[in-house]
């Protein structure tokens, strides 16, 4: 890319709330680059990231813990959170009076949509205490398993 990026007018705050489960492939090829990549654009003063890992069982929590070391580095705040609660373990916990479903097979089974907007609100549980303190954020950003740039968040 040969276009110069515009310099932004001012430095904003951004909150990076994010869930992962079994992306270790994604975090090692793409993802951890790119949240480096954003700390250093925004300002590593500027950027909180919150991650709620649930219950991964390939490396997920390992390209994690060296997201976390390199992240310290960087001085960028954050809050990684790393669940050993599995998928097996929800899936066959008894059901709970929400969030799950009765299928055509006579079974109950977890509904996916409740049961991930719940780890979400556990991604920004760190953003109320931050609040609480004072501290406000111009954005707050999902970024789960996904391949993203910098430019086009800063874009947006």
């Amino acid at each position: 890319d040969t276009t110069q990026r515009a310099v932004p007018r001012h430095r904003m705050r951004i909150y990076v709330a994010s869930i992962h489960w079994n992306n270790e492939e994604i975090l090692r090829s793409h993802w951890n680059d790119a949240i480096l990549h954003l700390a250093e654009e925004v300002g590593s003063e500027n950027m909180f990231l919150s991650i709620f890992e649930s219950g991964s069982w390939d490396g997920t929590k390992s390209a994690l813990r060296d997201l976390d070391r390199a992240l310290d580095a960087l001085g960028v705040a954050r809050n990684i959170t790393m669940s050993e609660k599995t998928h097996h373990d929800e899936v066959s916990a008894l059901p709970a009076e929400h969030g799950w479903v009765d299928t055509p097979q006579g079974r109950k089974e977890l509904r996916r949509i409740p049961y991930l907007a719940g780890l979400r609100s556990l991604s920004l549980q760190p953003l109320y205490a931050l609040l609480a303190k004072g501290i406000a954020f111009d954005w707050i950003v999902f970024l789960n398993d996904v391949v993203f740039t910098v430019n086009v968040i800063l874009i947006i």
